[in-house]
């Protein structure tokens, strides 16, 4: 954004100069270097198992990482299509396992990435949320209900008959929040992941055996596996949660970020600064979006995930 007021500046002048050399002046200004090293600007940001995508303020989406390259969309770590967004404009975004799920700008829904249980073949019709999860994609309607599509191996594309505010899908168990503030979860409830506890939620995101969720005071409850590191969160004020196979990670108040949980790939390891959202996603790596735009990812990086262009 700032580039944009350094050229209104110098065209403001030039429209003043006398001469034919500020003109040439401010051409090549306007051709410089500066916009090419400059980062990218971004609104969001969601990461996958080993893919990332951000949505721009231009509403177009970027995406980098991917996977091996390869045929093998049965397991994740191949490259399947899901780093290579389509043309377009949207107004959000969700990277899934294998695969990615978007809501354009005229509400209609496009995925992209491995399809092996039906992820990325959206219904029609126009939506307001989506959420991409490893084998399976959710989205929310306008009048808030919410449609499931792909693996249902454990009713985690079964959504209950309610209208939610939010909805995300996890591993094998989804987890929304309804119009009054409380939450629901859906799915595989091997360790009591899905039973949330009474009381109001702002946010509920699931993980691998555990779910995490953001209170309106601003504190976090976890709950499930008990040997999850996660289900000891930190004390303090946050706006934001994400988590991922056996960690989470949540945005201060201060726009300072904290994670907890096991740090085998460096996953914990957020960087210092202040940030203005996280990841929604993520398995072994999370990205945030910096005061100035730009996009900050720490975690796994084997194929590039965390390289934002």
């Amino acid at each position: 954004m700032g580039h944009v007021d350094d050229i209104n500046v110098r065209t403001a002048d030039d429209d003043t100069a006398d001469d034919d050399t500020a003109d040439d002046d401010a051409t090549d200004d306007d051709t410089g270097d500066d916009d090419d090293t400059a980062p990218a600007e971004y609104t969001q940001v969601t990461a996958g198992w080993k893919h990332t995508c951000g949505l721009r303020t231009d509403q177009t989406i970027a995406c980098w990482g991917g996977g091996l390259t390869g045929s093998d969309c049965t397991d994740p770590a191949w490259d399947c299509g899901q780093s290579t967004p389509p043309a377009g404009t949207f107004e959000a975004v969700h990277a899934g396992g294998a695969h990615t799920c978007a809501v354009k700008t005229d509400g209609t829904l496009a995925c992209w990435g491995c399809d092996i249980n039906g992820q990325s073949n959206p219904p029609s019709g126009e939506f307001v949320g989506v959420s991409a999860g490893d084998w399976y994609t959710c989205g929310i309607r306008s009048d808030g209900s919410v449609e499931c599509w792909g693996d249902d191996s454990y009713g985690q594309a079964t959504p209950p008959a309610q209208t939610f505010t939010s909805v995300f899908a996890g591993t094998y168990h989804t987890c929304g929040v309804l119009p009054d503030d409380s939450a629901q979860c859906w799915g595989y409830d091997s360790h009591g992941q899905t039973d949330v506890p009474q009381g109001t939620f702002s946010e509920v995101v699931p993980g691998w055996y555990f779910s995490c969720g953001l209170q309106p005071d601003q504190q976090l409850d976890c709950w499930g596996l008990q040997t999850a590191g996660p289900l000891s969160p930190p004390a303090g004020t946050f706006s934001q949660i994400t988590v991922g196979w056996e960690h989470a990670c949540a945005l201060h108040t201060d726009g300072t970020i904290q994670c907890w949980g096991i740090n085998s790939l460096g996953q914990l390891d957020a960087p210092q600064g202040t940030f203005t959202s996280l990841t929604s996603g993520g398995y072994y790596h999370h990205c945030g979006i910096q005061t100035d735009l730009s996009v900050a990812c720490w975690g796994w990086n084997n194929d590039g995930q965390c390289n934002p262009p």
